[in-house]
């Protein structure tokens, strides 16, 4: 038996038709079409995420550099009041031990010495290194010293060495036999002769000495 296809004349244009090459490559540019348009817009949104940090960024860092700038501020000024205290404490500190070598010395005067100038002297030397106990280099940060400079009249005759009565009266005295250093605890001891190079006639010759206190290491 024989059979005839009358659509397939129809059939095989409407395969052809499917297969256009023309129609696929439509569907293939508006396929790439959607990739380019989605990047497009993914890209879009990545720039206004990244606006949107750098606003935030750049309002953490304004407001790190003003935190910056007042601690900085607070830091200096309270380096001042650090000084201002220091210097405060000393002068407190000056004050309380000045009153006790006065008292001292006043009890270690002799016949014939007039003390007429007592001169107390703090000195500081800032980072520096010292020797302990055992001969070993230590760094501090500060050692004071501390002096009185004394001077007077001794209106003894110059060969009694009244002046030198007086420094060893004071060395041994028990409050500067406690507090004076243990070396060279008295320097600087001199003896000017009578008349217009030393003092006048009525008066003695002047003298002078350094007291010499134990440094403190701080």
């Amino acid at each position: 038996m024989i059979r005839i296809n009358l659509l397939a004349e129809a059939q095989a244009a409407e395969e052809l038709r499917r297969r256009d090459p023309v129609k696929r490559a439509i569907w293939g540019a508006a396929f790439v079409g959607l990739l380019v348009v989605g990047w497009v817009v993914w890209m879009q949104l990545k720039v206004m995420a990244s606006e949107r940090l750098k606003e935030t960024t750049d309002r953490q860092w304004a407001a790190m550099t003003n935190q910056n700038t007042f601690l900085t501020n607070q830091i200096a000024r309270t380096g001042e009041v650090e000084k201002k205290l220091a210097a405060l404490e000393r002068l407190s500190n000056s004050r309380f031990f000045s009153s006790a070598p006065l008292n001292a010395i006043q009890h270690c005067l002799i016949s014939n010495i007039v003390v007429t100038t007592l001169t107390m002297t703090f000195s500081y030397n800032n980072n520096e290194q010292i020797k302990d106990s055992k001969g070993k280099l230590i760094d501090i940060q500060s050692r004071e010293d501390v002096s009185i400079s004394v001077t007077g009249e001794d209106s003894a005759a110059e060969g009694e060495g009244n002046h030198v009565k007086f420094t060893r009266k004071i060395a041994d005295y028990p409050w500067f036999k406690t507090n004076l250093r243990t070396n060279e605890a008295i320097t600087g001891t001199t003896r000017a002769g009578k008349g217009p190079e030393g003092a006048d006639s009525t008066h003695g010759a002047r003298f002078s000495f350094t007291l010499w206190f134990p440094s403190k290491v701080r």
